[in-house]
């Protein structure tokens, strides 16, 4: 009889599932789970294994698989046994043969006993799985495993139940927020993004009972920004919505040292907080965000950002521009940080667009500069006289904050045109300088919308879908007022050449990708149209 060495996994038993009757891994052959079970025909385990002294097994040992070709029957030597009681054998000659003959007799019977024991035991073995999986005990008989043979103990897994979503947290009270808006340098009333993002803020404070205030920094620096910030967490504030890329810097510093607060900021991209987070650490930053991880600087968990797609609306004011009849163009832009580099590089896109649909892309220019600053002055003011008045500019897009006064000053002179930014401009340019009719549309993001759709989610408990993202805003449909970034239905000027319903199709076409809008910010695009760089004014 051939002996294994057990190895650990010999012992337990196929379960096939939670539940289902154990199947062993023995010598029955189960082809699939609850079919009839078909047993090897070759006895695993032979008659010998009831011999009492036959060879003692160690408890370690397994009985070879049925599978395994049965080595051929070996009986134990005959031994001489003699009778209980019995005399010692005679000296003579006549007594050592007739004990002889006896214990070849008492040999024989053995043999016959063994034989016979053999066959009366063979048929039962062969209706019996062999227990090559099974153990023995050191003290008893190799035999056979019965029905009531308890396998080696184990652990059942436990059922499988079906995982159930873990409720969501629940939304901390009303009264638990207060609400801090930041001015980047300027003020609340400057009529385009600070402007916009406090009345956004504080309607929606207004509207659910949360508690609002607003900060205006002491200077244009970080120092002076990261001092607003201290000052509104001070007073209790737990939400800081904080408008314009400059913030970068400010997050970067101050988000670690509050984990307890939410930092919302508007127009701050992943660029710029690449830029602010790997010059503190001491590393040139190459512009290039797919080299660098923000993780590895800067714990964002308890930030969000929202850019916006400034260069779609900025190439829906050009499209538009060239559409309702304007060939000369220009752009006057802020400073050239990346929302108003994408602003003036999506109205050439769109101008040019317009212009090569129309057939006029050789008789289309834009004049395209920056102010250097995000405020008008006498000398900005100047520069847009000799576009309007020498150049003959008809249209400028006006982009970066109160710059657009100074624009707005040098087109009443000349009755030229203008297009806003940020919001809708037209009732603002009306009342405050009395120049009705003089915007053509403005390029808008939805300051406003965006605000109170964060502040709602974190009220409602929802601040997880945001926490450590940065996010571009931008269409989510064919319908443009559904948009982030969009021009005004009621107040842009429509003409035959560019009506509601030629605007309708025109986001139509950007939002399915019939049309393309380039968001590169390194180089002008090329166009078809004439554009003149003049770099900065200062």
């Amino acid at each position: 009889m051939e002996i294994r060495q057990k190895t650990p996994e010999a012992a337990a038993p196929v379960l096939t599932q939670p539940g289902m009757k154990r199947e062993y891994a023995a010598d029955p052959v189960l082809t699939q789970p609850g079919m009839k079970r078909e047993y090897s025909k070759e006895p695993a385990v032979h008659a010998e294994e009831t011999v009492a002294a036959a060879a003692e097994v160690r408890a370690e040992e397994t009985v070879a698989a049925p599978s395994a070709k049965a080595e051929p029957i070996k009986m134990p030597e005959p031994v001489r046994q003699q009778p209980i009681n019995a005399p010692e054998p005679a000296a003579s000659g006549k007594k050592s043969k007739k004990g002889l003959l006896i214990g070849l007799i008492a040999a024989g019977v053995a043999v016959i006993a063994a034989v016979v024991l053999l066959f009366v035991l063979q048929p039962w073995n062969k209706n019996k799985p062999s227990k090559t999986a099974g153990t023995t005990k050191a003290s008893a008989p190799v035999a056979s495993a019965t029905a009531t043979d308890a396998p080696k103990p184990e652990t059942i897994p436990a059922p499988i139940s079906e995982s159930k979503p873990e409720p969501e947290p629940e939304p901390a009270p009303i009264g638990f927020y207060k609400v801090a808006m930041i001015t980047d340098y300027g003020d609340i009333t400057d009529e385009s993004f600070n402007q916009a993002t406090y009345e956004g803020c504080k309607e929606f404070c207004k509207a659910n009972g949360v508690k609002f205030t607003y900060k205006k920094p002491s200077g244009d620096s970080t120092a002076d920004r990261l001092r607003a910030i201290d000052a509104a967490v001070g007073e209790g504030c737990n939400i800081l919505v904080l408008p314009s890329w400059v913030f970068a810097e400010a997050i970067v510093k101050a988000a670690p040292k509050y984990p307890d607060v939410k930092f919302i900021g508007l127009d701050v991209s992943l660029d710029s907080l690449l830029e602010a987070a790997v010059t503190a650490a001491g590393k040139a930053y190459d512009y290039n965000p797919d080299n660098w991880n923000l993780a590895d600087y800067v714990d964002m968990s308890n930030v969000y950002c929202a850019v916006y797609q400034e260069e779609i609306a900025g190439y829906m004011a050009g499209y538009a521009a060239v559409k309702l009849g304007y060939k000369h163009l220009g752009f006057l832009g802020g400073m050239a940080v990346p929302a108003v580099i994408r602003y003036g590089y999506g109205f050439v896109q769109g101008a040019d667009t317009a212009a090569k649909e129309l057939g006029i892309a050789n008789k289309v220019t834009v004049e395209y500069v920056y102010g250097n600053r995000f405020y008008g002055d006498a000398d900005i003011t100047a520069y847009m006289d000799t576009w309007y008045q020498t150049k003959g500019v008809e249209v400028v897009f006006a982009c970066g904050g109160g710059i657009y006064i100074s624009a707005v000053e040098a087109a009443g002179k000349v009755n030229g045109k203008i297009i806003g930014v940020d919001v809708d401009q037209s009732a603002i340019i009306t009342k405050n300088f009395g120049a009705k009719g003089m915007t053509v549309t403005s390029a808008m993001k939805g300051l406003a919308a965006t605000v109170k759709a964060i502040l709602g989610d974190i009220v409602a408990g929802k601040w997880a879908d945001y926490a450590g993202k940065v996010k571009t805003l931008g269409l989510n449909s064919e319908e443009p007022t559904m948009n982030f970034v969009q021009l005004p239905m009621d107040t842009t000027q429509w003409n035959a050449g560019f009506t509601r319903n030629d605007y309708k199709a025109l986001v139509a076409r950007i939002f399915t990708g019939e049309l393309t809008v380039s968001n590169n910010i390194r180089t002008m695009p090329a166009t078809e149209i004439t554009v003149n760089e003049y770099g900065t004014i200062k």
